[in-house]
């Protein structure tokens, strides 16, 4: 796609062919997080590299500045991490259009940039990295295992407390600041005890992978993007339909309004569509206002039995 400037050769302008950042090549790049607005990198020495635009302060630069170049940001970093617990170091970023969260090795949960009214930041607005605690802790501090930041809500896997939902609105009270809601999904029984592979979030929907392979889905369903066969909104977490000649999944990826995943014997399966209106009929999947099979049945029963009490009527009538 088109990138405005390359560090250090401007002949990359406008290119349609992939780019090598060559001011990347001393360092060995181990975690990247884009959204459509900025993309930062982590190398394994935990360096922080940023690019793109910082309007709402997401790029953790203390500005809110435009960068067309890659910049690094590991010299602010250091002073960002608390000190006192020694070698700190991220883990893992993730981002949205207007923020960016990361993860320590200590399970610290940091959030940067604006957050867009639904409270999937844990904080309003800030332009240099904080750190937030959005899940009630109860006496034991809650160490954050894995992150994944949608449009209006984000998914957070702790290393022992489950996994919980900040965003999908603020908590109002009168005289308070509103602070953002946050709530723990249930785990469904048949996975309670296994350890959660990985998450991933669309603009308003999250997919979760299990140990036993196994997916499950929630949030908005508009477009079908939670492959659960029809377009109803979801508030916990419900199994993903898969053929069941399928083996079980190994990468799960959300994305806007759609999900993908990959099976162990290298099967790609797709649900959901960019364009709502266009999409394409998915196997076994219902459209827009259809109703299931059984809910036909019903209505069709429903249908003749009051075609039969109309027809007794008008011959009382005669």
């Amino acid at each position: 796609g088109r990138v405005d400037k390359d560090l250090e050769d401007p002949d990359f302008d406008n290119t349609l062919v992939p780019m090598l950042l060559r001011n990347l090549l001393d360092y060995h790049i181990v975690d990247i997080a884009t959204s459509g607005e900025h993309t930062i990198f982590l190398d394994k020495e935990n360096n922080l590299f940023i690019y793109g635009d910082s309007a709402n302060g997401q790029l953790c630069t203390g500005d809110n500045e435009y960068y067309d170049y890659v910049l690094p940001l590991g010299w602010e970093l250091e002073t960002v991490l608390d000190p006192a617990k020694g070698k700190d170091k991220v883990v893992k970023i993730d981002v949205n259009s207007t923020g960016t969260m990361f993860f320590t090795l200590y399970g610290d949960l940091y959030a940067c940039g604006t957050d867009s009214g639904n409270g999937e930041l844990g904080i309003e607005a800030t332009n240099v990295p904080v750190i937030i605690t959005p899940i009630p802790e109860n006496g034991s501090k809650v160490e954050i295992a894995d992150i994944a930041m949608g449009e209006t809500f984000t998914i957070l896997n702790t290393r022992k407390h489950g996994l919980w939902v900040l965003g999908e609105g603020l908590e109002k009270e009168e005289g308070k600041t509103p602070v953002p809601k946050v709530r723990k999904l249930d785990i469904p029984k048949e996975c309670e005890g296994l350890e959660i592979v990985q998450i991933d979030a669309g603009n308003s929907h999250a997919v979760v992978l299990f140990s036993n392979g196994l997916v499950y889905s929630y949030g908005e369903n508009e477009s079908g993007q939670l492959g659960i066969g029809n377009f109803q909104k979801q508030t916990s977490l419900v199994p993903v339909i898969l053929p069941t000649d399928s083996t079980s999944v190994f990468e799960i990826c959300a994305f806007s309004n759609y999900t993908v995943v990959r099976t162990k014997d290298g099967k790609v399966y797709f649900f959901g569509h960019l364009n709502v209106e266009n999409a394409p009929p998915q196997p076994g999947a219902l459209k827009k206002n259809e109703k299931k099979p059984e809910e036909k049945k019903a209505n069709e029963k429903k249908l003749e039995s009051e075609k039969k009490k109309n027809k007794k009527k008008k011959k009382k009538k005669k």
